[in-house]
């Protein structure tokens, strides 16, 4: 588009400055109701309950009873270098449905459940903080989870971070590349 003298705009650069990037919060949600294993710490975080994904499937009738419930949710601020996971049921803004879901869940298994706790990660390495923008990426481009609030980078502005992005969580091979970056060292001639 021409601007003041036709003279053209340069299209923006894509932020790669991490203090410019805005911060982001997805929730787990499948269209199985599934849960997710969270790879930056290993930990299985409940998705969304949505009794419309539960059509044609055969269940227990107290189960019929048990309120829509939203999944677990992973906030990421790159400006400040920090993390969040936490269970949007333990907001007092849900207590009346975590009660709901409390009573539906104990009729059914016979065991006390409540929200799940919140898991704090204040202070991010660039290393970390790139790895944990590459698994919110992953996480919603394979449609394991949404975006709720603000935005996601795309994968062109977290490949532009300083620092590495790890991709093995699991392996704790000394083979294994556990980094992106060493994977395309390796591939150098």
């Amino acid at each position: 588009m021409a601007g003041e003298g036709g003279k053209v705009a340069a299209p923006a650069a894509p932020v790669t400055d991490a203090k410019r990037m805005a911060s982001v919060v997805i929730e787990i949600a499948s269209d199985k109701n599934r849960q997710y294993m969270w790879p930056m710490n290993m930990s299985n975080l409940r998705g969304r309950w949505t009794r419309a994904n539960l059509i044609g499937v055969t269940m227990a009738p107290v189960l019929a009873s048990m309120p829509d419930l939203p999944g677990m949710r992973i906030m990421v601020d790159p400006a400040r270098s920090s993390a969040r996971i936490f269970d949007p049921l333990a907001e007092p803004a849900n207590a009346e449905l975590l009660e709901r879901a409390r009573k539906v869940h104990k009729e059914a298994f016979r065991v006390e459940a409540g929200a799940d706790r919140t898991m704090d990660f204040p202070s991010l390495t660039p290393d970390e903080l790139k790895s944990w923008l590459h698994c919110v990426r992953k996480a919603v481009d394979g449609r394991h989870a949404e975006v709720v609030h603000g935005m996601l980078p795309t994968a062109e502005q977290i490949a532009g971070l300083p620092g590495k992005t790890r991709t093995q969580h699991f392996d704790q091979s000394p083979r294994s590349q556990k980094y992106l970056e060493d994977a395309a060292e390796d591939e150098k001639p």
